[in-house]
């Protein structure tokens, strides 16, 4: 017997979602455990827990998961919560992983004498050999298995609840597995010899090829216990479509041929043609600037004053009983003159008159004589030549004296497709959506770049109504037009602020003083404010106002006894507003001191906004007249490359290696499937594994520079007394140095890069990446409008798969296992735990795979497969011309439709949906119309000589293998048949095992059933029944697709 440890996951992952049965024996249950809950749906945990009651230990592991797992729903919570589970199973005692029964170890021994080719007699033969009890009826293994549990006493133990014991320690183990090292080895070794005893003393003996399936026998243990808290939240909900024959189809190129006509070129006795295209780019840039700059001042100051004094007094003195104070204010614009008269009268009739005059002046005569001039003058100059010229010529001559044709015509590829067989996979399905979005928005862009001349952009003209022009037009259009000197809208309101102030007042009894206010162009005061204060000469009587625009504002009568007085903040506004320049005059009397604010606030004028806009306007048309210019010259420049491309079409090779594009398809859907199965790369960045294990390191390199030192030397003698001479002297150094320069050098996080490389190297080796069958749909599944104009933009593509995958609106994905990964990718997609939550796999794991191995499957893609079916012909056109050796128009064999095109194809396709039960039975040996749904009524074109028929269906498989044939019946033109032969896994408790089959053969299409509609069936029989007795059942659920390519040949 074997002695290495068993995939326990195996059955677990392939059959979980079935009910089981007992009935292969290779299959060791626990019939003491219910089914677990379908695949992809979430028990309730309460209605699921009747499930384990037949178990202690798996009950207890359940109410664990119950307790522990509720609220993990992340993978490092799920992680996280299996440990904890598996850490409070190892606190209630150590977990046995021993049998704990001696009599199935003493007979467990026997196995290993015995070679898996033994028969059943020599099995049971040994095994009794080495029973421990004696050989009697009573004690016998024979009696240990029928015995039934508690019928015994202690020296008499029961095969059935030996067996409930071993499946509760291994559960235990399997769960302690989570946090620790644990052997199983003993455990399954004894379960098997359990499961061999059962099987000996069956009804009848098992046949030798079932010896060694006993002899290997796995446990299947429920789910719950293998994915724990992953069994109720798995990290990724999707699940395999099932398992069958993984039926590959592979394409080989056979060879070229020529189509139909694509272009006759026509050219008559003595005529020539000639297209000649010259291209000359030449770029000339001479940039020269110059720069001076001379300022000039001139500065003099000269000054002169006159001082005069002229008083003359006058007093009368008159006693009255009456007084008089009165004040007079009297200005004019321009020259300003005040005056301020007071009077006093006493009934003494006292007079007292006082009149006086000062005349001072100053003249000031400031004048500055400076003069600096400084000349700066800097030229550079640039010039930069580029020429390069690009000359086609493309002849046609006649000098045959008769008319010549040159015929082009379009290249067909012709492959032989061949469906192969690789045996029992697990597969999974996905539906991608635009699956060459991430080449056309990187790979394909550059590779359209390099091919052709981009077409010129024309600017938009702007659409400008010159009254709604604002800041946001100016924001918008600088963009679009890069103008940087647009000037910003003019403010609405600006505020013009003058302070009037001055002291020394005492002696003047009454005074004015003058501002100019210079309002800017297009704008208009509306409105001032003035504010201030001033000192009185005394606490008699004084005042101050303040006259702007033809409105004075004044202040007297202050109380009694006050000298420092506030000026009321006063608002006079203009109407009409005032422009140009506006006096402030501020007057007083009896003042020693004052200071005054006057602001005037002024405001923006229709006119000015209007001008304002006008520059806008013309800025930006002046802006787009020059993008227009430019894109006319970009446009012809354009045009004379186009053409230069057209005419040198017969020497470019357009377009990329079939093979390259082969890689390139494959690759996105392999990354495609990977966001499917890992939730990597998808659109949810947040839950990514971050692969950054190469990072950088500061390195410091040597960099050779050289150190040049100035040194001045200063001398000074005396030659002769009074005579002094000073000597400068200055020498130069160079000295080469080293500098050590940092720089940043990529480093491995060695850390990092064995944890990324464990995800990295399970996901490469779980999936059979080089076997992937895909299926491109059109353009209108994807985005609208953006991929249906996209997908138009590659019709012309030289390779015709590759342009399907650029126009692909969305791609039907098969992928499958490795075999023996199966487990690993369930428990992946539970728990995100790569490898079951263990290490990369050493030389000697079941799950390791040499270098050279998985070098072989990426390069040998028909590695272990064989052929499927009989091959067929496949027909490809391409979009490359070529140009016929003669003038001849090419002839073709076209049968009863004379005319005829040559190498015509035409499709149909066609699918039905079961309703009904249609079973192939396992004894119908002789051809029947199956399934009963699979017809067709399918008119055949009148052209056609031959077609390729292919239908795929997915019955049900019941009851056992089967083994049998299928074919198509095309109006009475049977197909060569198609063989299935289905190995039924028994663990499915008489529930049908999904399959899928492939019918395909090409027929060639006799004259009679020409432009005829004929009925299309599909026919089955089986062979061998004794040894298959299973039969296939189409039901609801199953459906027929099929395709017939009609074809035109022979090709010539």
């Amino acid at each position: 017997m074997a002695d290495s440890t068993v995939d326990l996951f195996k059955f677990v992952t392939i059959r979980a979602t079935q009910t089981t049965a007992p009935a292969d024996p290779s299959v060791i249950r626990d019939p003491r455990l219910g089914p677990p809950a379908p695949e992809g749906e979430t028990p309730e945990v309460d209605a699921d827990a009747a499930n384990y009651a037949g178990s202690a230990a798996a009950r207890a592991v359940y109410d664990l998961v119950k307790e522990l797992g509720a609220d993990a729903h992340t993978a490092p919570q799920v992680i996280e919560a299996n440990r904890a589970v598996a850490q409070r199973i190892l606190s209630r005692g150590p977990v046995e992983t021993g049998t704990g029964l001696p009599h199935v170890d003493a007979t467990t021994a026997a196995l290993d004498e015995v070679s898996p080719a033994s028969s059943a007699d020599d099995l049971g033969a040994a095994i009794t050999g080495r029973w421990p009890f004696p050989d009697e009826p009573a004690t016998s293994w024979q009696a240990y298995v029928d015995r039934p549990p508690g019928a015994a006493g202690a020296d008499r133990p029961s095969l059935e609840a030996d067996q409930g014991s071993l499946f509760d320690r291994l559960y235990l183990a399997l769960v302690a597995k989570r946090d620790r090292a644990v052997s199983l080895e003993e455990l399954i070794r004894g379960l098997r010899l359990l499961n061999l005893l059962r099987a000996l003393h069956g009804s009848s003996a098992p046949e030798p090829a079932d010896v060694a399936g006993l002899l290997a026998a796995n446990p299947a243990v429920h789910r719950l216990i293998t994915a724990l808290v992953g069994y109720y939240r798995p990290f990724n909900p999707i699940r395999p479509v099932g398992i069958g024959d993984l039926l590959v189809v592979k394409q080989f190129l056979c060879r070229y041929e020529p189509g139909e006509v694509a272009h006759i070129e026509n050219v008559l006795p003595d005529e020539s043609k000639l297209r000649r295209h010259r291209s000359l780019h030449r770029t000339d840039d001479l940039v020269s600037v110059v720069e001076d700059e001379v300022s000039l001042t001139e500065r003099e100051l000269s000054t002169s004053q006159r001082f005069e004094l002229k008083s003359e007094t006058e007093s009368t003195i008159q006693n009255d009983l009456s007084a008089e104070i009165s004040g007079q204010v009297s200005g004019r614009y321009g020259v300003v003159e005040y005056s301020a008269n007071a009077g006093v009268s006493y009934s003494t009739s006292r007079r007292d008159s006082r009149r006086g005059a000062n005349n001072f002046a100053k003249d000031v005569v400031d004048r500055s004589l400076s003069r600096i001039q400084t000349s700066v003058r800097e030229e550079r100059t640039t010039r930069r030549l580029s020429e390069t010229e690009e000359l086609n010529r493309h002849q046609l001559a006649n000098s045959t004296g008769r008319n010549i044709a040159g015929i082009y015509r379009w290249v067909d590829k012709v492959y032989r497709a061949q469906v192969y067989n690789y045996g029992k996979r697990l597969m999974f399905e996905f539906v991608i959506p635009e699956p060459a979005a991430f080449v056309l928005s990187v790979f394909d862009h550059e590779r359209q770049q390099t091919e052709r001349p981009d077409i010129p952009q024309r600017p938009v003209k702007p659409d400008l109504d010159i009254s709604q022009i604002s800041a946001a037009t100016v924001d918008t259009y600088g963009r679009i037009y890069n103008l940087s000197g647009l000037d910003p809208e003019p403010p609405f309101e600006q505020t013009i602020t003058q302070a009037i102030g001055l002291g020394g007042l005492e002696d003047q009894a009454a005074s004015a003083h003058e501002r100019l206010f210079d309002i800017p162009a297009g704008y208009a005061a509306v409105e001032a404010t003035i504010d201030g204060r001033w000192d009185g000469q005394s606490k008699n009587e004084h005042g101050a106002g303040v006259s702007i625009g033809g409105k004075t504002e004044f202040q007297s009568d202050p109380p009694q006894g006050r000298i420092h007085m506030d000026f009321a903040t006063r608002t006079p506004t203009f109407d009409p507003p005032l422009i140009g320049s506006v006096a402030a005059v501020v007057f007083v009397y009896r003042v020693r001191a004052f200071a005054f604010s006057v602001a005037l606030k002024v405001r923006r004028t229709p006119q000015r906004l209007r001008e304002w806009q006008l520059s806008v306007y013309e800025s930006i048309m002046d802006a787009y007249d020059e993008a227009y210019s430019e894109y006319v010259s970009a446009l012809g420049e354009y045009e004379s490359q186009l053409q230069g491309y057209r005419i040198s079409q017969g020497v470019l090779i357009r377009g990329r290696n079939p093979r390259i594009n082969q890689e390139v398809i494959r690759t996105e859907l392999r990354k495609s499937c990977l966001s499917m199965i890992a939730l990597q790369f998808d659109a949810d960045g947040s839950d990514d594994v971050v692969f950054d294990a190469m990072r950088s390191r500061k390195e410091f390199l040597p960099v050779e520079s050289v150190i040049t030192t100035e040194t001045e030397t200063v001398t000074t003698t005396t030659p002769s007394p009074g005579t002094t001479v000073t000597v400068t002297t200055t020498s130069t150094k160079k000295e080469p140095s080293t500098v050590r320069t940092a720089i940043d050098v990529p480093a491995i996080d060695v850390p990092e890069a064995v944890d990324d490389g464990r995800t990295v190297q399970f996901l490469e080796q779980a999936f059979e990446w080089q076997q992937l069958n895909y299926v491109l749909y059109p353009y209108f599944w994807g985005r609208i409008p953006g991929k249906w104009y996209d997908a138009q933009r590659y019709y012309d593509e030289v390779d015709p798969l590759y342009a399907k995958f650029l126009q692909a609106g969305a791609a039907r994905v098969l992928v499958s296992v490795r075999p023996g990964f199966e487990a690993a990718v369930q428990h992946y997609l539970s728990t995100r735990e790569p490898w079951n939550g263990g290490p990369v796999p050493d030389i000697d794991d079941p799950l390791y795979l040499a270098v050279h191995a998985e070098l072989r499957d990426q390069q040998d893609d028909l590695n272990n497969a064989t052929p499927y079916g009989d091959a067929w012909t496949v027909v490809v056109p391409t979009p490359i011309v070529w140009l016929q050796p003669d003038g001849v128009l090419p002839e073709f064999d076209c049968g009863a439709a004379p005319g005829v095109a040559h190498s015509m194809t035409g499709f149909w396709t066609g699918t039905a949906h079961q309703a009904t039960l249609s079973t192939l039975a396992s004894d119908q040996q002789e051809w029947t119309d199956w399934p009963s749904a699979a017809r067709w009524d399918v008119p055949v074109p009148d052209w056609a000589t031959e077609a390729d028929v292919t239908f795929t269906l997915n019955p049900g498989v019941v009851d056992g293998d089967v083994w049998g044939e299928l074919r198509a019946d095309l109006g009475g033109i049977v197909t060569g048949p198609s063989m299935f032969d289905v190995n039924y896994e028994a663990d499915v408790g008489g529930h049908p095992e999904q399959a899928v089959m492939i019918v395909g053969a090409s027929v060639e299409i006799p004259a009679a059933l020409r432009g005829e509609v004929v009925p299309v069936r599909l026919q089955g029989r089986m062979l061998d029944p004794p040894e298959h007795p299973g039969r296939l059942e189409a039901n609801r659920g199953c459906h027929v697709s099929g395709q017939v390519h009609f074809k035109r040949h022979p090709l010539p």
